[in-house]
């Protein structure tokens, strides 16, 4: 059916019948009729609302009717019924009414104070003052519109994100004020910690205390004083102390030092240390006039090495001194040393030396070793018998436990003070005074004990001693001592103070003038010292400890210190001077000698929480020691009837184990001193032993009888008999403790399997009887010691690719004496330790293979060598009956 115009024009654009279904959905809202009629007829969307009014709706109707007729004009007369019908539906359309639509209102967002506490907002947005529905952002500086949605897009915005990277880095002023008023006060607290923690390092180094002693002192301040916050900052421990006494406060009393005597004359005092080492050392004291204290001063210029006490040797360290220092030499006027002849010479001494290159100068010899040597003179007149006795006395009751715990019984009967007797030391002259009135004392109580002593054991040493004191010479001539030492002591002591009594007096006095006077009285030096405590540069003052080292007084006098020890004191004995090298232990002096034993050590061994050292020998005797304080002997075991040749502790230190040539191991308590079990079943001299690492406590040993034996603590007997064909001299366990490793006179080094019963694999390579073995701390590398004069390195591990044999070390030597000569590992496992038959302690670093130290002292073989197991300390037993204890480096 054909359309007209005006319907084809309208039914053009939309889906075919689109009119049908208009009509066959009647209900359909006529807003769509009006959006089509809109888009079809070209009518203004704009003009849209005006289509709501009657009167617009006529004339569009008019217009619309007027098209229809001129596009109905031009149709066929043949299709007019039709067209008409079509007209009418479309009139009748076009009348009906459209619905006006309804103008949006757009929606006022309001600033929401919740907004404030969102995360991501509440950095940069604020409220708009000044309108409601706006709001503010700080970083961009500027006011927008619209909810949260829009200002989450906005912090997203590449500019806002920019703005506030930077803002970031920026402080204002009132936040600067307030940062720069506490970063002050943070300043200054920490300058108060600083200056806190200085003291208290000062302190430790002023009283000679140990560096150990911080690890516990800042946190008993915090408990002390919970209320300071300067107590509660103060980080000081042992590492730290050291460094700021080393790094800090002794370069700065050093460099004040040598600028005061770059200004001003002085005298130096020279004089030797006695003591064992590899060097000697040679202290070097300077003494000056101070203007600002109005008195003479003396300090610590240098402790220096001289490899030999010879006068060119003195004079060549002393101008090297002065040079390093940019001191000049004509600043020196005088010097003072002692009354020896490579000092005093006239043609090659010292003396002479130095009058070479000033003729002027001022040279004494020291008075208090005049003094001296005329006091040691005058005791040669004593018969030798009363000074043996002394020693005698001393060494038969104070070496034994049992016999001070019987003494002091005596002293109680004969109410007698249960005073301690003491030990002469090596310089008579200073501790016999001492020493003599303590026997005086108590010699009612030490005669009724020798007496007794001698009546129930018929002891030779006891009727010696007591044959000397029913002599009524001797206790003649210890009245007489008695009367005399004390005489002397004050007249060393009265010098010193004359001379620093004149200093005082004559204080205004030109200095060269007072150096004069000096020279008439005498300059004092630093006496002899057998162990110099060194530290740093600090004098230490008993009664006022707060005292600094400027504020000390003469050197005048020499005290006493355990274990022999001398240093140099300060006037009526009131400071001591300490100098020299840092210490790297927490022992008394940096070399500590042992002595007690009645025959040769063979061994010994420091307890694994290093408090406590055994050693053992020819004495058939187990004596205990302290490690730290004096080294006392605290205890004597007894119980084997023949040599001790070895001994070890297990790895908690519970348990101690022996081997003896009376063919036992035996078990010792190490805290009671009781003997725990006899492990009996060899038939020769048990050479060595050894004790399980973890697991089951075993122990392992070997002897001349050809057998390794493996004993289980808990049960009798032993577990497992190897026969090794050749006498055993070493022995010890893997880091498992499944196999046993053993040495012998056939040259190998053998390792038992103990569960095949049976040689795992051998060890070849030593060209004699291996005397000592070692397993490395981590369990993987085995040292060993031969009569061949090598150690070698070997690797154990179960699985070893290629040579077993990874090192070889030589240096140390064997002789005729034909000792079990033991080896050691530190603890870190970087260094190796041997003891010699030329009396050295030998010690190598394991990867350079080169020997780190050869240390002397020892005066015979040197049997057994330990590295202490937690501080730079090494033990040495030797067939002299000694034991030294000394510092190593870290």
């Amino acid at each position: 059916m054909k359309q007209s115009k005006l319907q084809q024009f309208f039914k053009k654009p939309g889906p075919p019948d689109e009119t049908d279904k208009r009509q066959e959905n009647p209900n359909k809202p006529t807003e769509e009729l009006h959006e089509v009629t809109e888009v079809q007829t070209g009518i203004n969307p704009d003009s849209r609302a005006n289509l709501g009014s009657d009167k617009n709706s006529k004339n569009c109707d008019q217009d619309m009717i007027s098209l229809g007729e001129e596009s109905g004009s031009s149709t066929e007369s043949s299709e007019s019924e039709e067209s008409d019908s079509d007209d009418e539906c479309v009139d009748e359309r076009m009348n009906v009414k459209a619905k006006p639509k309804k103008k949006k209102t757009h929606y006022k967002h309001k600033f929401n104070s919740d907004w404030l506490s969102d995360k991501d907002l509440q950095k940069w947005i604020r409220k708009d003052e000044k309108d409601s529905t706006r709001f503010m952002c700080l970083v961009c500086n500027k006011s927008y519109i619209g909810g949260k949605t829009h200002a989450l897009r906005h912090s997203k915005n590449k500019f806002h994100v920019k703005n506030f990277e930077a803002k970031q880095h920026t402080t204002d002023l009132a936040n600067l004020c307030s940062s720069n008023v506490e970063f002050k006060k943070s300043v200054m607290l920490q300058k108060s910690v600083d200056n806190a923690e200085l003291k208290l390092s000062g302190f430790i180094a002023e009283h000679n205390l140990p560096f150990r002693v911080m690890e516990h002192l800042p946190g008993l301040l915090k408990n002390v004083f919970p209320d300071s916050v300067i107590a509660g900052k103060i980080t000081c421990g042992r590492d730290k102390t050291r460094n700021i006494i080393v790094k800090k406060l002794a370069p700065d009393a050093d460099q004040a030092l040598s600028e005061k005597l770059q200004k001003c004359k002085f005298s130096m005092l020279l004089d030797e240390s006695t003591d064992k080492s590899v060097v000697k050392s040679m202290a070097v004291v300077a003494r000056f006039w101070c203007p600002q204290l109005k008195r003479v001063c003396d300090r610590l210029l240098g402790l220096v090495e001289v490899p030999s006490a010879t006068a060119q040797i003195m004079k060549g360290e002393v101008d090297k001194l002065l040079s390093i220092r940019n001191i000049p030499k004509e600043n020196c006027i005088g010097f003072g040393w002692d009354n020896v002849s490579v000092n005093m010479g006239k043609v090659t001494g010292l003396k002479a030396l130095v009058k070479i290159d000033n003729p002027y100068v001022i040279v004494v010899g020291c008075v208090c070793h005049s003094l001296a040597l005329c006091a040691s003179n005058a005791s040669k007149e004593i018969p030798l018998e009363f000074d043996e006795f002394v020693r005698d006395v001393y060494n038969y009751i104070q070496h034994s436990p049992k016999r001070i715990a019987a003494y002091a019984e005596f002293q109680g009967i004969t109410d007698t003070k249960n005073h301690r007797l003491l030990k002469v030391c090596d310089v008579r002259w200073l501790s016999l005074e001492s020493v003599v009135m303590q026997i005086l004392e108590q010699w009612r109580a030490l005669k009724v004990y020798f007496y007794e002593e001698f009546k129930a054991i018929k002891s030779a040493s006891a009727e010696k001693v007591l044959k000397m004191m029913e002599n009524v010479y001797t206790k003649l001539y210890l009245q007489f001592l008695g009367f005399i030492l004390p005489q002397v002591n004050k007249l060393n002591i009265f010098i010193p103070l004359v001379v620093a009594d004149m200093v005082f007096l004559v204080g205004n006095i030109p200095l060269h003038i007072t150096m004069m006077t000096l020279g008439k009285v005498g300059l004092l030096v630093m006496p002899k010292a057998t162990k110099l405590d060194v530290m740093g540069l600090w004098y230490c003052n008993i009664q006022n400890p707060m005292r600094r080292y400027d504020d000390t007084h003469d050197m005048v006098a020499v005290a006493k210190r355990p274990n022999n020890e001398l240093v140099a004191v300060s006037q009526r004995g009131k400071q001591i001077q300490i100098a020299g090298p840092p210490r790297t232990s927490s022992l008394l002096a940096p070399i500590m000698l042992l002595s007690g034993h009645g025959g040769d050590i063979f061994c010994g061994k420091f307890h694994p929480d290093g408090t406590m050292f055994a050693s053992a020998g020819f004495d058939r005797q187990i004596l205990l020691w302290n490690v730290y304080g004096e080294c006392e002997n605290y205890a004597v075991l007894q119980g084997h009837t023949g040599a001790i040749l070895d001994l070890q502790f297990n790895t908690d230190g519970s348990l101690m184990a022996t081997a003896s040539t009376d063919k036992i191991v035996s078990l010792w308590d190490p805290f009671t001193g009781s003997r725990l079990k006899k492990l009996k079943g060899h038939t020769s001299f048990v050479n060595s032993c050894h004790m399980s690492r973890r697991g089951v406590q075993f122990i392992c040993s070997g002897a001349d009888d050809c057998t390794v034996r493996v004993w289980d603590a808990r049960r009798k007997g032993e577990c497992h008999n190897f026969n090794a064909n050749y006498p055993v001299t070493a022995v010890t366990f893997n880091d498992s403790s499944e196999c046993v490793i053993s040495g012998g006179v056939d040259n190998d080094v053998k390792v038992w399997d103990l569960r095949k019963k049976a040689v795992l694999y051998k060890l070849s390579g030593h060209g004699d009887t291996v005397t000592g073995l070692s397993l490395s701390p981590d369990g993987n590398l085995l040292l060993s010691n031969s009569m061949d004069g090598t150690l070698r390195i070997w690797d154990v591990r179960p699985y070893c690719p290629g040579d077993r044999c990874l090192k070889i070390f030589s240096g140390n030597q064997h002789n005729f004496e034909k000792n079990l000569l033991r080896c050691s590992w530190s603890p870190k496992g970087n260094r190796i330790a041997a003891g010699s038959a030329d009396r050295l302690v030998y010690v190598w670093d394991v990867y350079s293979r080169k020997v780190a130290y050869r240390l002397p002292g020892h005066n015979g073989s040197v049997n057994d060598v330990q590295f202490h197991p937690s501080e730079p300390i090494i033990s040495s037993v030797s067939s002299d009956k000694n034991i030294y204890f000394g510092e190593v480096e870290p």
